[in-house]
């Protein structure tokens, strides 16, 4: 991702005309119902240490100010994830940089089990998904944990739908 190896921010308007760059990536996204991203470099120290991805619902036609305010959401985000001082501050960083995505990974593999066993679409999967954590009250980490563990059967998302309509 050009954001991370040369430390730019880079931005996609529209997914669904932009898909030669990360076909994979832009089909998914797509299916998740996210049609533009801009990727904005986390800089630590003078160096890029990772990425910060920003997706919009919609295609959208960056300026000058979005990518200003994208950088600076980045240099936001290292702020609040290194409070710490120290020559080690950055593989701290690293490592939570680290769980965060595990935790990402784990909610799409619990997005993925939801949508096949309900023969659902990903984002039908993902928005049962985050209205159970909110309507519980449960972190998305635990749920998709509850989710792949066999701790709570994708059927009893579900009922998040009856509940609401009532």
């Amino acid at each position: 991702m050009p954001a991370v190896h040369h430390g730019e921010v880079l931005a996609v308007p529209d997914l669904a005309v932009d898909t030669d760059r990360w076909p994979e990536f832009a089909a998914v996204a797509r299916d998740l119902g996210y049609r533009a991203i801009l990727a904005v470099p986390m800089v630590l120290d003078g160096r890029t240490i990772g990425g910060l991805n920003v997706l919009y619902s919609q295609p959208t036609d960056f300026d000058r100010d979005d990518h200003r305010l994208g950088a600076l959401l980045g240099a936001l985000a290292v702020l609040e994830l290194t409070q710490e001082t120290g020559d080690q501050r950055a593989d701290r960083l690293a490592e939570r940089t680290l769980g965060l995505l595990n935790d990402r990974v784990h909610a799409g593999q619990a997005t993925g089990f939801v949508a096949g066993t309900l023969d659902v679409s990903p984002a039908r999967a993902r928005g049962l998904l985050d209205d159970y954590s909110r309507l519980h009250a449960i972190p998305l980490r635990e749920l998709a944990r509850r989710i792949t563990d066999g701790t709570l059967h994708p059927v009893e998302l579900t009922e998040t739908d009856a509940i609401e309509t009532e």
